[in-house]
């Protein structure tokens, strides 16, 4: 019982000190490393290349690059033609029961109100890719499941796609927190990658900036996402954050445990429960 209590009270001091320390300023390196499994990476700093392979690709219509005083150099769509397209990706398809990770960086200028395509291997069947509909949700497909609408123009959003081959679920992405869920498909139909636009559909066309696109062959980790997006608070994450409502306040809450991790400008009130769990709630 002593042993018990030790321990639990030890794990509870970690958790402040390394809260502590993060929340002060200092550096706290994440054991993510975000380059294992990247099998095709597009930093767009200028080019279409491949940083990490051969998937190189080139900029058609009116797509060009501009500096963004936020991400640097970026890549800028008109919503007219512009995309970016990478030919003969097969090797970038996966079967239903493969895991993979689409992660990138969007800006649209203005809520498109219809079907804008981001990303993908569209048009043969089965396809993978990221999408904003009508309603102006994000979209993964290829069964599509839509999440949370578009809630600011001209703001840098992280958006990932993880589908997860052994329990055979894919999820949605926004700005490090899970957002929607669907199941896991095929995405082995052959295409082409466009970014910015899909093959054949001239009325998709995305208006807007997109940066720093990757595609992973395995599930990223939530902390890994966490770290892309840059709301990691710089520890090990195995689980979701989960965002729940506690019945005495109005405000939303989320639930930090010992694998999770909180970005710095959500923190405004801690609270600790019996069972060394930390609350905070957001803004």
């Amino acid at each position: 019982m002593i042993i018990d209590f030790l321990d639990q009270y030890a794990r509870r001091m970690a958790y402040s000190l390394i809260l502590f320390f993060y929340l002060s300023g200092f550096s706290i390196t994440s054991i993510a490393d975000v380059a294992d499994g990247l099998i095709a990476h597009w930093p767009l700093d200028g080019d279409v290349k491949d940083s990490v392979g051969k998937h190189h690709g080139q900029l058609m219509g009116g797509a060009k690059f501009m500096k963004d005083e936020v991400r640097g150099t970026v890549l800028q769509l008109d919503g007219i033609d512009g995309h970016a397209v990478v030919s003969d990706a097969k090797a970038l398809g996966f079967d239903k029961n493969e895991s993979y990770t689409i992660s990138l960086w969007v800006k649209v200028d203005q809520l498109p109100n219809h079907w804008v395509s981001i990303v993908n291997n569209w048009p043969h069947w089965p396809w993978y890719g990221l999408w904003v509909n009508e309603q102006n949700q994000w979209v993964a497909s290829t069964i599509n499941f839509a999440g949370s609408q578009i809630q600011a123009e001209k703001v840098w959003h992280h958006v990932a796609i993880v589908q997860n081959g052994q329990t055979e679920k894919r999820t949605l992405h926004i700005n490090g927190l899970q957002d929607a869920e669907g199941i896991a498909w095929s995405s082995k139909g052959g295409s082409d990658l466009w970014i910015g636009g899909a093959k054949g559909m001239d009325n998709q066309f995305l208006e807007g900036w997109v940066d720093d696109v990757r595609i992973y062959n395995r599930p990223l980790a939530m902390y890994e996402i966490q770290g892309l997006s840059g709301r990691e608070a710089g520890f090990a994450q195995d689980s979701s954050i989960k965002v729940t409502s506690r019945p005495e306040q109005q405000k939303q809450w989320l639930h930090f445990t010992a694998s999770e991790g909180l970005a710095e400008n959500e923190v405004k009130q801690m609270l600790v429960d019996q069972e060394g769990d930390f609350w905070f709630a957001t803004p």
